[in-house]
């Protein structure tokens, strides 16, 4: 918390242009290594800026060109997205004996919430010591999910160290899965991709995808595969690997499943000698290398090019609810979620 300073900030929306919101506030986490922008609009982030081996701070998250925009964003750029990110197998799933029906927005799966989902809601901000708490109610059966779901999530600044908690109650049994959908690119400079990102993943399986990128339901190991990131290795080393599941994916977009460890994940960029230590108490990163980028929306720049962000997806097992027997998504009345995922940056 040394010399951390909040800032609060209430943007305009350009006139003519919104007619749903005329006002978003924007918060900025500064301290004298990094700091941290981000929106009320789906808690999403616009910035984190840090600085490469020489102290020349970058921003190294991509940044959608206009906050205020209502049209979906297929890249869920920066957002928190929930009810329950990732996949739901056909659009349905059983709760005590209840079958429920959501939205079929990615062929024939469900995708990070559905239709409208937190990525698109406006959340309720309140300044913490050492950061911002924002606050989201979901209404029973908002996007076909059953009881009234209160979200908190919160955004805090110490040293190095930028952390996402997240906190959840729901007034009846439900289902919930929650991550941040943000994109690191450690150059600094989105014009250019993150094949040559050095990954490594602390874990020994995953779990393969059909060719909806939906996960087939077993996990299986990683050894000998192009996917293993055990040891330090390129991202292009995979994307350009001769595989089927990188061809199903156009790209790696598969859920590894964690090992017990500090720091289980590290993204390291030579050039710039940046890296970031991803620690977290969920069992599961889903990794995503913009793979359809081009077609989300426009950046800073321009349109994204392809592979121009790698995204760390920390949560709970995609499509768990149709995978596992008590999966660990359902959210019981009267029980608390909580999970946290903690990044480091440092330079090398």
């Amino acid at each position: 918390m040394t010399n951390l300073k909040i800032t609060r900030l209430k943007l305009n929306a350009p006139r003519g242009e919104n007619e749903r919101e005329e006002k978003l506030e924007v918060f900025i986490l500064k301290n004298d290594y990094l700091s941290v922008t981000f929106s009320q609009k789906g808690c999403q982030i616009l910035g984190i800026y840090a600085p490469d081996r020489n102290g020349v701070r970058n921003n190294v998250v991509l940044q959608k060109k206009d906050i205020f925009s209502n049209e979906p964003d297929s890249g869920y750029i920066g957002c928190v997205v929930g009810r329950v990110a990732n996949r739901i197998g056909g659009g349905r799933f059983v709760l005590n004996g209840k079958e429920y029906n959501v939205a079929k927005n990615n062929g024939e799966n469900h995708l990070h919430g559905g239709i409208e989902g937190f990525d698109r809601k406006i959340f309720t901000p309140r300044i913490l010591e050492n950061g911002v708490e924002l606050e989201y109610v979901s209404k029973d059966m908002e996007e076909g999910y059953p009881g009234e779901l209160t979200l908190k999530v919160r955004y805090l600044l110490n040293g190095r160290r930028f952390r996402i908690e997240y906190e959840a109650v729901s007034s009846e049994d439900t289902v919930c899965n929650f991550t941040n959908h943000m994109y690191f690119n450690l150059t600094g400079d989105t014009d250019k991709d993150i094949l040559d990102h050095e990954l490594t993943i602390a874990a020994s399986s995953y779990m393969p995808i059909d060719e909806g990128c939906l996960p087939l339901g077993e996990k299986a190991p990683l050894e000998g595969t192009c996917l293993d990131f055990q040891a330090a290795k390129t991202i292009r080393s995979a994307v350009e690997a001769d595989d089927e599941q990188i061809r199903r994916a156009n790209g790696i977009d598969h859920a590894y499943c964690l090992n017990a460890s500090d720091d289980v994940i590290l993204l390291y960029e030579k050039k710039s000698g940046r890296m970031i230590r991803i620690s977290t108490d969920l069992p599961m990163a889903h990794i995503y290398t913009g793979n359809y980028l081009p077609d989300a929306a426009e950046g800073m720049g321009g349109h994204f090019i392809k592979h121009a962000g790698v995204a760390i997806e920390t949560e709970l097992m995609p499509n768990s609810i149709n995978l596992e027997e008590d999966s660990p998504t359902i959210l019981r009345k009267g029980t608390r979620f909580k999970s946290y995922t903690e990044y480091g940056f440092i330079t090398i």
